[in-house]
């Protein structure tokens, strides 16, 4: 009787434990269907600055990504979990997630160039074109500019030539002339006193024409090449381009290595070329007298000869071209 009630029971066992497996499994399909799916696009950073920075998950401070750069972007806003007026996009970049503040991507056909205005800080060419040195014009410091477009990004994001319109005319001029902020385009650099602290120091005196601070001047950022390091200071002799004195090297590099000398200035040009140029040949000899001064001091080989001397002595070479004193050229 026992071995007949379990046989009976056996059954509807098996029919229960399916009745929950159907449950559960309906239970997680219908969980699946209305899970969320997040659609993903590809969207370039864009800004009114050169980078955009970005966030890590868990809202510490992530790397500043260039702008123009192409990501994959969740299409869904993300609130801060710790200040919920904080919002950003989700996006993925070298294979890692980030948040960036909203609004600061657009579609791969637009402009990753957000600003709109921007001043001259320095006064500046317009161009009719980034191609060439077509010159349209010259533009004020100081005066408004409107941003039509762009030429090319960096990779650091910042902009080469802007496309701007100035009155009437379009053109395009270089981006290191100008400044977002109009009162810092209009004012002279003088940082933390520089200026004055030097004129100060040479001239106690009002000079003539007035105060060398008024001039309109601002510094450039220090040029590196790789495969030619600058010197951090350099101490130098000046060969002058004569025959004479490119043949008589050898006892220049010896003064320069006896007297802590690491650098020598060398002629190219100073009113004659220091060596034959085929160049100066073509563009000078339209009349005798330029054509014998297109001929230069030496020969090419031996210019190039004393150049090598010089940089196999581990002297640093700089050459000097005279440009504003010069007949021939």
């Amino acid at each position: 009787m026992k071995k007949r009630r379990r046989l009976k029971k056996k059954p509807i066992i098996i029919l229960l434990l399916i009745i929950i497996l159907l449950v559960v499994s309906a239970i997680f399909l219908l969980k699946m269907s209305k899970k969320e799916v997040i659609k993903k696009t590809d969207m370039l950073l864009a800004s009114t600055e050169y980078t955009i920075k970005t966030y890590n998950l868990d809202y510490t401070e992530g790397e500043e990504i260039p702008r123009g750069t192409t990501v994959t972007m969740y299409e869904k806003e993300y609130k801060n979990k710790e200040d919920e007026t904080k919002i950003y996009n989700k996006i993925i970049y070298n294979d890692k997630e980030y948040y960036i503040d909203l609004n600061q991507m657009v579609s791969l056909e637009e402009s990753p160039v957000l600003e709109k205005e921007i001043y001259v800080r320095t006064p500046v060419t317009i161009y009719k074109n980034s191609e060439d040195n077509t010159i349209l014009g010259y533009i004020k410091k100081g005066e408004k500019l409107d941003i039509l477009g762009y030429d090319k990004l960096d990779d650091k994001g910042k902009v080469n030539m802007y496309k701007v319109k100035y009155e009437e005319e379009e053109g395009y001029v270089y981006s290191k002339y100008l400044l977002k902020d109009e009162e810092k385009a209009k004012e002279n650099y003088n940082e933390n006193g520089v200026y004055d602290i030097h004129k100060d120091r040479k001239f106690s005196y009002d000079l003539y024409g007035g105060s060398p601070a008024n001039l309109d001047y601002y510094p450039y950022e220090r040029v590196e090449f790789e495969e030619n390091p600058l010197l951090k200071e350099a101490k130098t002799l000046y060969m002058n381009g004569g025959s004479t004195v490119i043949a008589d090297v050898d006892s220049y590099i010896e003064i320069a290595k006896n007297s802590g000398i690491n650098a020598i200035v060398v002629d190219i040009k100073d009113g004659n070329l220091a060596y034959d140029s085929d160049v100066a040949i073509k563009y000078l000899c339209n009349t005798e007298e330029r054509c014998e001064r297109a001929e230069g001091n030496n020969s090419f080989e031996k210019y190039k000869e004393a150049i090598t001397k010089i940089k196999e002595a581990k002297l640093y070479v700089i050459g000097r071209i005279v440009a504003f004193n010069d007949p021939y050229f």
